[in-house]
């Protein structure tokens, strides 16, 4: 099941709330859920993430349900209405287990957990059965008159001894663990240990309980502490009085984060900025940073793009064409779905940086921020009241230069060095060949050169073309490269 899925067949059934935290609490029902997967209780698998019950788990409840069973029985004596849920929940387990079998979604060795868990309850339906009718034939009038008469009939009553204890044992609980008490982190502790990125602990900060930061780039300033006074940078945002920080970025050089007072957890906003002067423009287009850089972008799980591009003087001497460099700044928003904004001079950058955070700060004061992973992020609404984002340090790990990229992504970026090729056009082959031995075999069976001229790309549409594809063909097949 998935995420959302187990919140709404869930909740009903537990006492916490499973999207709001308690008062004085940032921690939710589900953020046991990585006690559970630590303890190897539930598995996690997936993209996006499903979880399901490993074979300790499902004994784990089968032990719970039967202690949760015979409990009431013993409170109540209400045996009858216990058998009869039971019974109720294995109809709803096998219907449950009906539809899991016509999805295509989840394996066999998923559902076949499943069906054992449905024999589980079963079994201890009849056994309730069992029990129910030997609760009717104690308290019933004749059972005292059988009494009597017992001593005629020892045999029997023996046997019927026997057969009673032999159910009463089915009955009896295995021994259970004594499981190890839950301490709530405080404050303390969550400052020295952070947000563990790798779990799937839900942290949620309530309106109010942070406070919208803007995080600089150390490269966007001198980078010396002691001549940030003089820097420009430091200088224009500190006169415009607003909160920002120097710090190491390892994607983009500006981005907005919501900390919280008590914990000093950080969630990134959905917005992030990479500033370009003209100049650098240029230079980037030169040596193939500026592909790879809006490549890392589209990975860091920022959902806003903006592109920044400030002017250098008459920008006559940027080392490329203008018209060179308008082009690609259109290609940015165009082709890559970027938003870009183009500014005068280097103040009226930071006259758009500040009244963006003020902007962010204003929009999202009153907002509940629930963190999650990059998989899990739904799609961004500023209306929205609730909005999930990632934390700062995931949003670090997914920055990283030096991260294990997978084979996709890895055939990405050795696509993007070929010239003329976006990052749009490169997804477009990379999600109908996934891997270059994919597309080597695909080469073999036929097609030669245009085999990719009729991939289509981008909002519009439209096909890679015959230029595009040759090039790529001559790169794997070619020899020697022209």
């Amino acid at each position: 099941m998935t995420k959302s899925e187990l919140h709404k067949e869930a909740q009903p059934l537990s006492d916490s709330s499973f999207t709001t935290p308690l008062p004085g609490s940032n921690y939710t029902a589900w953020s046991s859920m990585s006690i559970l997967v630590k303890k190897g209780l539930v598995s996690r698998y997936g993209n996006p993430a499903r979880f399901s019950l490993t074979k300790d788990g499902e004994k784990m409840a089968h032990d719970l349900l039967i202690v949760g069973i015979k409990d009431h029985v013993l409170t109540s004596g209400d045996s009858n209405s216990v058998a009869q849920t039971c019974k109720t929940h294995n109809s709803a387990v096998a219907s449950s287990l009906r539809e899991t079998s016509n999805s295509n979604t989840l394996s066999s060795s998923v559902t076949s957990p499943s069906k054992e868990m449905a024999f589980l309850i079963e079994r201890q339906s009849s056994q309730l059965s069992v029990l129910s009718s030997k609760s009717d034939i104690e308290t019933s009038p004749s059972y005292s008159s059988k009494l009597i008469n017992s001593s005629e009939n020892s045999v029997d009553n023996t046997a019927n001894k026997d057969c009673r204890r032999k159910a009463k044992n089915k009955l009896s609980p295995m021994p259970l663990k004594k499981p190890k008490p839950i301490i709530e982190p405080t404050t303390i502790n969550v400052q020295k240990t952070g947000y563990n990125a790798e779990s799937d602990e839900t942290v949620i900060f309530t309106p109010g309980s942070f406070e919208v930061i803007l995080l600089v780039d150390t490269q966007e300033t001198s980078g010396s502490s002691k001549g940030l006074q003089n820097d420009p940078t430091f200088s224009e945002l500190t006169n415009f009085q607003i909160k920002f920080e120097v710090r190491h970025l390892k994607v983009g050089d500006f981005v907005w984060v919501c900390r919280n007072h008590d914990t000093n957890m950080e969630i990134v906003l959905p917005y992030i900025i990479e500033r370009k002067r003209m100049d650098d423009l240029s230079k980037s287009i030169k040596d193939g940073r500026f592909h790879e850089q809006k490549f890392r972008l589209k990975q860091c799980g920022v959902q806003n793009l903006i592109y920044l591009v400030e002017s250098h003087g008459n920008n006559q001497h940027t080392g490329l064409p203008l018209a060179t460099l308008q082009q690609a700044i259109v290609n940015t928003q165009v082709v890559d779905g970027f938003m870009v904004k183009q500014t005068s001079n280097h103040r009226e950058s930071m006259s758009y940086l500040a009244t963006l955070t003020r902007l962010l700060s204003n929009s999202f004061n009153d907002k509940t921020l629930v963190s999650c992973l990059k998989q899990d992020i739904p799609p961004f609404n500023i209306t929205d009241d609730l909005v999930s984002l990632i934390t700062f340090t995931e949003f670090s790990k997914l920055s990283g230069k030096t991260r294990n990229y997978k084979v996709k992504e890895m055939f990405v970026k050795h696509l993007l060095q070929l010239r003329g090729l976006s990052v749009e056009k490169a997804l477009a082959i990379v999600e109908k060949y996934d891997t270059p031995q994919t597309l080597l075999q695909a080469y073999e069976k036929g097609d030669g050169e245009k085999l990719l001229a009729g991939i289509s790309h981008g909002s519009l549409n439209r096909l890679l073309g015959p230029v595009i594809s040759k090039a790529v063909h001559q790169l794997y097949t070619s020899s020697v490269l022209t």
